[in-house]
């Protein structure tokens, strides 16, 4: 009898084994291989890999971390004929942020604005087990019913590192064998039951300004997520016996969502004009399963805007290293209203050994969007603290894209550590970043790094150029004068001119930046008289470690360049004369002076313009006061290596190779003073 009980037993656990083999993707038979099926239209189109992303009703099987990020009220169900006359059914529902205003403290954590619940059902059910009793004699028929009850809740913390979620998935399973006739000798009771319970935690984390990203733009950053799921932390069982304990498993993951206009460069015309909406969303998992296979999966998923009223298409596909292999779907939502769609998707999965699988799924979302036009506006409530403000910013932030990320950037480029406005500013682009970027280039100049400030110049440029040509946008003066200014340090003279020549009120910086540019271009008349006309205006209203020497010298320069040496030295003269040393760091210098000081060029200006105009003898000395006064700086240091040959010229009245010499050096000098223009 009791050998006849066994194996009648060992009959029921190779059919169910066998089922769930097939079920659970290669794990060998694992007891709970009906919820290793897999759910969700998404994630099987996608091969599987769906961790780190689990934000609609299907999260509460992924990962229960990912809820908090779902949309809507969502209903999610599935059901499909699988082999050997089994059936297998699923029904989700996920509730985002359920009472965002409350106030009472307990319930606000249980269910407020940073809380989800989640709740779901899967269901197996096999047919036509043939039951004999211990003389064979045939009883009927039975069947198979198992059953998974999925309890979800998550919470979402946000911090400056990013967005942490953490979720709790509690479930009861339970197993049973309807019609089953009982064999009261062979000790089987009619239709036997078992019930057991589990849990599942699961983690998503965002990264925003986590220090090891810090280096990577937050346009680039904020479409990438984590996930991390530990299944079966408290294991299931159908009894007592160790393989009927359900295996414990760990999945990770990652996800990028490509966000096109971010990727597809204007200047591909009609292409970006197609695509610029369209997201790309790529998935990787890994699992380890205590006692099978461990998984390797990986998908993408394309969202393609058909219509303006939200239909989107989403053709998806995906590969595994398990029995499916590859899998392909695709899904297409229809908005029926202003706050309710429904969600049509199917994903289809090949098989080793049995039949193609075709999946179909029905999604329905409801009710007021949990969104980034919801979290802003809940950021404007003049109810909310400070510090609910900047989290609900963080919340538009994190769901870039969206009509309002540019501007939660921008609020909390002003709320923040101001370490963080950089990040913000190239998040926004436009006149924040363009002016960081203008500051940045011009301390890389101070610094010497001239190629360096001529790149992080010609970014901004870039980024106040289509500012500056909007009629409804207007600079200010200052604003302007750092788009002309990043011009001219990106070497692009011409352009850099127009923009300062359009300046009505014309002060000394500008005065200065058009005299340069116009020195830069050969326009040596207009140079002149530019220079000239910011000293008379200005020389007694600032010190010379101002624009005004510099303007002295840019005048000078351009005297040089049009012969006239000694009204060069007259201009060159000022600079000896109320110079006060180094140069104040708060101007511009082009061209560079790399030891911050311009009084030694002055020196040696004015005795290679003496030479030039046949003042020999006064000319080289003016050359060895330079080597004199100021030996540590860039032209005294010259001045020490020249001086020696230019006294032996003027001691054998070689005037011909003295001049020589002295246009070399002149040569040198505007060949190491120019500034570099655009290539």
């Amino acid at each position: 009898m009791a050998m006849k009980r066994k194996i009648l037993y060992s009959l029921i656990i190779l059919l169910i084994g066998a089922h769930e083999t097939a079920l659970g993707q290669s794990d060998g038979g694992l007891a709970g291989g009906f919820l290793r099926y897999g759910v969700g239209g998404r994630a099987l189109g996608m091969g599987r890999a769906f961790v780190a992303v689990s934000d609609d009703a299907s999260g509460i099987y992924w990962n229960p971390a990912g809820i908090v990020g779902a949309e809507r009220l969502e209903f999610s169900s599935m059901y499909s004929n699988l082999f050997y006359d089994s059936q297998y059914g699923y029904f989700g529902a996920v509730v985002p942020r359920p009472l965002p205003n409350i106030k009472d403290p307990l319930l606000r954590f249980l269910f407020g604005p940073s809380s989800a619940l989640g709740f779901g059902w899967v269901g197996m059910s096999m047919v036509g087990f043939e039951q004999r009793d211990q003389l064979s004699n045939y009883l009927g028929t039975f069947g198979l019913q198992q059953n998974g009850f999925f309890f979800s809740w998550a919470r979402e913390s946000i911090w400056s590192w990013g967005v942490l979620r953490s979720g709790v998935t509690c479930k009861l399973v339970n197993q049973s064998f309807p019609d089953m006739s009982p064999v009261s000798s062979a000790g089987i009771d009619a239709s036997p039951k078992r019930t057991s319970a589990g849990l599942d935690l699961g983690f998503t984390f965002q990264p925003v300004h986590a220090p090891l990203f810090k280096v990577i733009s937050l346009r680039y950053l904020l479409p990438l997520r984590f996930g991390l799921t530990m299944q079966n932390i408290i294991r299931p069982r159908w009894s007592d016996a160790d393989a009927d304990r359900f295996p414990f498993a760990l999945r990770w993951g990652l996800s990028y969502r490509w966000i096109m206009q971010d990727w597809i460069p204007e200047s591909w015309g009609g292409i970006y004009k197609l695509m610029e909406d369209w997201q790309v969303l790529t998935v990787f998992d890994k699992s380890f399963v205590s006692g099978g296979e461990h998984g390797t999966f990986a998908g993408a998923e394309i969202l393609i805007p058909i219509t303006d009223n939200g239909i989107t298409l989403t053709p998806r596909l995906g590969v595994n290293n398990r029995s499916e292999k590859r899998t392909f779907g695709c899904g297409i939502s229809l908005p029926f209203s202003s706050s309710a769609l429904i969600r049509i998707d199917y994903a289809f999965g090949g098989h080793r050994y049995l039949e193609d699988d075709h999946r179909f799924f029905l999604t329905i979302q409801t009710g007021g969007k949990r969104d980034a036009a919801f979290f802003w506006n809940m950021a404007a409530s003049e109810d909310a603290s400070e510090k609910d403000e900047r989290i609900n910013l963080y919340r538009v932030l994190a769901s870039y894209p969206n009509p309002y990320a540019k501007n939660a950037a921008e609020n909390l480029s002003m709320i923040e550590d101001s370490s963080r406005a950089p990040r913000y500013y190239d998040f926004t682009g436009g006149l924040g970043w363009a002016e960081w970027l203008f500051r940045d280039a011009t301390k890389e100049l101070k610094r010497g790094r001239i190629n360096t400030a001529r790149n992080k110049a010609w970014d901004a440029a870039k980024e106040y150029t289509p500012i500056y040509l909007d009629t409804d946008k207007a600079m200010t003066e200052s604003e302007t004068l750092n788009y002309g200014e990043s011009l001219l340090m990106a070497g692009k003279f011409k352009d850099a001119l127009s923009i300062l020549q359009g300046q009505e009120d014309r002060n000394l910086r500008t005065m200065y930046l058009m005299g340069t540019c116009q020195k830069e271009l050969g326009l040596w008349d207009d140079a002149e008289k530019t220079f000239n006309d910011a000293l008379k205006r200005y020389k007694d209203e600032q010190n010379y470690r101002s624009m005004v020497s510099l303007s002295a010298m840019g005048l000078a320069e351009t005297q040089i360049h049009k012969k006239q040496y000694n009204t060069a030295v007259a201009a060159l003269e000022l600079i000896l004369k109320y110079d006060e040393g180094q140069l104040d760091e708060d101007y511009p210098r082009y061209p560079p002076y790399g030891d911050n000081f311009c009084i030694d060029e002055a020196q040696f200006l004015i005795g290679i313009c003496l030479i030039l105009s046949d003042n020999y003898e006064s000319g080289v000395a003016e050359i060895l006061k330079a080597e004199r006064f100021y030996p540590s700086l860039e032209m005294g240091a010259l001045g020490l290596n020249v001086g020696g040959s230019l006294v032996e010229l003027l001691i054998r009245k070689d005037y011909s190779k003295l001049k020589d010499q002295a246009e070399g050096l002149l040569k040198d000098y505007f060949k190491n003073h120019s500034w570099p223009v655009s290539r």
